[in-house]
Parts: structure tokens; sequence; C-alpha cells
């Protein structure tokens, strides 16, 4: 299940979806949380998550937009034992970052589901 808001960051109105997935019991538990907004002001987000989450891990992926023009995203990771961000400079589209909060082991649940799902179609061929 998965709803979706706006919500304001930074003073930006930003697009906000919500990923919900039944635990043991079946109660909807959110596990993930994806956000866009304007990639300019992915340099003073960061620094605010920096300082709230400490240092990341960073890495640098080369993004490729559809006339094949290729920059450098940089992406920085925030983890600990149940949760993990990953902050984007460009997500989908040049102008828009992305960042995702995840819950680990729902995430997991999830992977697992998806993972049988596949199992039982690939019989079927």
């Amino acid at each position: 299940m998965a709803l979706e808001a706006g919500v304001g960051l930074a003073g930006t109105r930003l697009n906000t979806e919500f990923y919900f997935i039944p635990d043991d019991r079946g109660t909807l538990r959110l596990f993930w949380i994806i956000t866009n907004g304007p990639a300019e002001i992915f340099n003073s987000l960061q620094q605010t998550m920096k300082k709230a989450y400490g240092e990341p891990r960073h890495r640098v992926e080369v993004w490729q937009s559809q006339g094949g023009n290729k920059l450098d995203n940089d992406i920085y990771t925030w983890s600990n034992s149940s949760s993990q961000i990953e902050f984007r400079h460009f997500g989908n589209r040049l102008t828009i970052f992305e960042l995702q909060h995840t819950l680990t082991s729902l995430w997991d649940k999830l992977s697992k589901i998806l993972d049988d799902l596949d199992t039982e179609a690939a019989k079927k061929l």
C-alpha cells in the first residue's frame, strides 16, 4: 500500500511517498519513504543531514540524461542496525534529488516475497 503527500522541508514543498507492508499479524507497517525535491537544495539539505545523522558513506555514480549527457551523481548513505537513508543529488531527472528512508527488516521481508514470486513464475515457464 502506498500513500503520497506534499511535505515541507527546508522551506520547500516536496513530493513524498510512504509505502507500507503487512507484518506477520497483518498490521500495515511503514517500511519505505521516498522524497523528491529540487536538486538546487541538495547541498544545504545534505549539510543539515550530516549534522543530524553524522558523517555518511559517500560514493559517486555516473548519472546519464536521456540525451546522453553524463554527470557525477553524489550519493550519501547513513545506516544503522534497523534502517538506511540514501540521498542522491540527481534522481530520475537532473533537476530532482531523491531521498529514500528504508526500514531494512521489512524491506528484506518484501524482497523475500518478491523472490518467492519470481521463483514460482519461473517454474511455470
